[in-house]
C-alpha cells in the first residue's frame, strides 16, 4: 500500500512513469496477497476505467508504453480507438515493437479485408526485425 501511495504522490507531481504504473495497479488492483498470503481481498479494487484514464494521461505526456496499454485495454470493445492508441505509441517511440505487435494482431484478427492482413504482416515483420521475440 505504501508503494501505491508513493506512485500516486509522484503522479500528482507530474511524474509520467508513476502515472503509467498507477494505471497498471488500477488495472489489476492491489490485493492483500501483496502484503500477506490472503487471496481476493483487495486493498485497491481493479478499476479499468481509472486505469484507462491514467494511461491516457501518461500517454499525453509522452509515454509510449502508456498508449500501448490503453490500446490493449480497449481493443476488444473499441478496436478503432485501440488502433489510434497504438499509432500514438509508435509516433512517440518508433521503436515500440510491442505497440507494433499489438496493432498487427488487432489488424489480422479483426479486419477481414486482405489489405489489413498485408499491413498486419508488414508490422509483424518490422517488429520481429527490430527484436520483438513474440513477433517471430
Amino acid at each position: 500500500m505504501q508503494a501505491f501511495k508513493c506512485y500516486e504522490k509522484a503522479a500528482d507531481l507530474g511524474h509520467v512513469k508513476a502515472t503509467t504504473k498507477l494505471g497498471h495497479l488500477y488495472y489489476s488492483g492491489v490485493n492483500k496477497q501483496s502484503f500477506s498470503y490472503g487471496y481476493n481481498d483487495y486493498v485497491i479494487a481493479p478499476d479499468r476505467q481509472l486505469a484507462l484514464k491514467k494511461y491516457i494521461r501518461a500517454g499525453r505526456k509522452g509515454d509510449s508504453e502508456a498508449y500501448n496499454c490503453a490500446g490493449l485495454l480497449i481493443e476488444n470493445t473499441n478496436p478503432i480507438d485501440a488502433v489510434d492508441f497504438y499509432k500514438k505509441a509508435i509516433a512517440i517511440d518508433p521503436k515500440n515493437t510491442n505497440a507494433m505487435f499489438n496493432m498487427a494482431l488487432l489488424y489480422y484478427c479483426t479486419m477481414e479485408e486482405k489489405e489489413w492482413h498485408k499491413e498486419a504482416i508488414e508490422l509483424m515483420n518490422k517488429a520481429a526485425n527490430m527484436g520483438n521475440v513474440k513477433a517471430r
